[in-house]
Formats: C-alpha cells, sequence, structure tokens
C-alpha cells in the first residue's frame, strides 16, 4: 500500500490487458505528476515467469519474497524496512531499457513509464 500511495496518481486507465494468471495490470497517472503512466503488474503464478514489452525506458520497483508467506519483503532484490517512524527507505528504481522486461513469479511489480 506505501509504494502503492508513493507511486500511483489518482487518474486510472485502461491497462488494455485481461486480468489472467500471471499477469493482473493497472494503469494510472504518475503520482509525480510527470506525463506518463504508472503501471502495476501482479504476477500471481506461482511457477511461472511474465514477460512484459515497455513501449519506452521505464523505472522499474518489484516486490519479492523470499519464499511464499514470508515476513521479510523485498524491493528490488533488497530487504525493504521501515525507519523507526515507520516511514518507507528511499526508493530507489532499476532503470530498464525499453523492450521485453521478464517479471518473476509471485512478484508485484511498479512500472513508471
Amino acid at each position: 500500500v506505501l509504494l502503492w500511495n508513493k507511486l500511483m496518481g489518482k487518474t486510472v486507465y485502461n491497462s488494455g490487458e485481461e486480468i489472467r494468471e500471471g499477469a493482473h495490470v493497472f494503469a494510472h497517472s504518475r503520482k509525480d505528476g510527470k506525463e506518463g503512466k504508472a503501471y502495476l503488474v501482479i504476477n500471481n503464478s506461482r511457477t511461472n515467469e511474465t514477460v512484459v514489452e515497455l513501449e519506452k525506458d521505464a523505472e522499474v520497483y518489484t516486490l519479492s519474497a523470499p519464499f511464499t508467506r514470508s515476513q521479510v519483503m523485498l524491493l528490488n532484490g533488497k530487504e525493504l524496512v521501515l525507519d523507526e517512524n515507520n516511514n518507507l527507505p528511499e526508493l530507489t528504481p532499476i532503470k530498464v531499457n525499453k523492450g521485453k522486461l521478464t517479471l518473476a513469479a509471485e512478484t508485484c511489480t511498479f512500472i513508471i513509464l
């Protein structure tokens, strides 16, 4: 929820993708007010990767866990830990070039275009 509030704007768009195993896709305006869109792709498959096509370079934030039902969450492969005031640490995206992006099983990926 905290990442959603930091990245996803209020305007909702049709993602153009049907909900299916491996891809629940949400499209919004960018929270930072810049032109473009913010997507959340939930790969709910327990075993299969999902591939998405990026129309341009993007910033990517992927939430994952070491194992199903883990109490530890990872953001772009690093443990996500709140500070003493329950604030998120600085969010550092992975820069990804235009083209195919593979999303691991059981992940939630925010893609900022």
